[in-house]
């Protein structure tokens, strides 16, 4: 009953869902045709119990309906897998076939003699349907269309047995013949169904594999244009840098730090588009190695410091005093998020405070690094927008303020690579709170304990712990 599989379990559970969601979608129709279907077995054929029958088949199918849907909600990754799945949604779905069963057993042997046909006809609706809306889990339909062939084959030659070949009317064996060619109807719409799910999945693998391909070749030609911009781009910003040390008048030195400025600008420009095309296929790694998170908020604060100043701006930095003195992380990945979050608070704030706060949740295994402002803020139905790559609020934000768009959208990808998440609070006005959360742990004790150096807590308007 369970399809074969090789290697790895198939956790691909697309098409279960789109299966569950239609049975349940149309569990009130079904209840309605039991409903309908128990008068007419009620005044026609005046047998009660298969009437429970079919009370117990609509309880059944309801409670089928709700099952299937917790059984695909808790599968997923380090679940039972597709395989799996498809098992329970077999031994859930037992209950209905059961029922059905006994109603048809319930209806044979009533008079008039059309409740032979009027069963065998309930079986092959059955079958169609069957056919028609579990195609997609094979396992379950040979089940239950096993099941029917058995069930009305079975009855057919107990009549034939009980009362011989010679009593078994025209109409019966009419019946058997309809009920026969039913049910090689929906083996001939099972093949054609199945042929075309076996040709969809190829597409669907060629289309993938030519997906991954273009990815590939995108990544390639980004790596190897960025590489060979760079090299011409680090010597302009390396002229630049000692054109500047050669006493400039004030005209000239202002020019150069256009230059210069614009420079470093497409330097970061082509990192982003780099770290977001090996984001996008899947080459970004993250590393865990012991760090002091402390210090390299500290760190990261102390090269925003002057653009802060500059700006009028107060940098506060807060460092919880219960954070262990090192922590498993990847400090490389940290502090691009970070830097992004902070250079991202500056630019939009224009007076008033840029907090960004440390901590460490123990219980949960998760480093925070919280950036808050008091800047333009954002409208909560464009939280999702701003994390789309190459995207900004407003059309006119990158007029104003500069920017490319990838920073938060890298910083979200690189908190998830790393365990975690990228949350937004903001209201237009108000400013706006960022936290990012990655996984971490404590790591090794250092050998020495060096103090905070006070340079760097002197660096900004304030820092503290709390």
């Amino acid at each position: 009953m369970t399809p074969p599989s090789s290697g790895a379990p198939s956790t691909d559970l697309s098409d279960l869902s789109a299966t569950i969601a239609d049975r349940r979608a149309q569990v009130g129709i079904r209840v309605l045709f039991y409903a309908g279907l128990g008068i007419v077995t009620a005044l026609l054929f005046r047998a009660p119990l298969a009437v429970i029958a079919l009370g117990l088949l609509a309880v059944a199918d309801v409670w089928a309906s709700h099952a299937w849907t917790r059984v695909l909600r808790r599968a997923g990754p380090g679940g039972p897998g597709r395989d799996g799945v498809v098992n329970r949604l077999l031994w859930i779905s037992m209950p209905g076939s059961v029922a059905l069963s006994l109603y048809v057993i319930a209806l044979w042997p009533h008079e008039p003699e059309g409740a032979h046909i009027f069963a065998l006809s309930i079986l092959a609706a059955a079958a169609i349907y069957a056919t028609i809306k579990a195609h997609r889990l094979r396992g379950l339909l040979v089940f239950k269309v096993g099941a029917i062939v058995a069930l009305g084959l079975g009855l057919c030659v107990a009549e034939v047995i009980a009362t011989g070949m010679a009593r078994t009317s025209i109409v019966q064996l009419a019946g058997v013949t309809c009920f026969v060619m039913v049910l090689g109807l929906c083996a001939a719409q099972f093949t054609r169904l199945h042929r075309a799910h076996c040709r969809r999945e190829v597409e669907l693998a060629l289309a993938r594999e030519a997906a991954e391909r273009a990815m590939a070749m995108r990544t390639h030609f980004l790596a190897r244009v960025g590489h060979e911009l760079r090299t011409p781009l680090n010597g302009i910003l390396g002229m630049a840098e000692l054109l500047g040390r050669s006493g400039l008048g004030t005209a000239q030195a202002a020019q150069l730090r256009v230059i210069e400025g614009s420079g470093r600008t497409l330097a970061r420009l082509l990192d982003d588009m780099l770290d977001q095309s090996r984001l996008e296929a899947g080459m970004l790694t993250v590393a865990h190695e012991p760090g002091a998170l402390g210090e390299l908020a500290l760190d990261c604060a102390a090269l925003f410091s002057p653009l802060a100043t500059r700006k009028g701006l107060e940098l506060d930095v807060r460092i919880d005093a219960s954070m262990p003195e090192t922590l498993l992380l990847d400090p490389l990945r940290v502090r691009q998020c970070l830097c992004n979050l902070l250079s991202n608070a500056i630019k939009f704030t224009s007076r008033g405070t840029v907090t960004l706060e440390v901590g460490f949740d123990p219980a949960a295994g998760l480093a925070m690094l919280c950036v808050s402002d008091t800047g333009i803020g954002i409208a909560p139905e464009n939280f999702d927008r701003i994390f789309e790559p190459f995207a900004q609020e407003h059309s006119d934000t990158a007029r104003d303020f500069g920017g490319t768009g990838l920073g938060l959208s890298i910083t979200r990808d690189l908190a998830r690579l790393m365990g975690g998440s990228l949350e937004v609070e903001s209201a237009p006005g108000v400013g706006a709170r960022f936290t990012l959360r990655f996984a971490a742990a404590p790591g090794p004790a250092r050998e020495a304990q060096p103090a905070h150096r006070p340079v760097l807590r002197t660096a900004f308007a304030r820092a503290s712990s709390a």
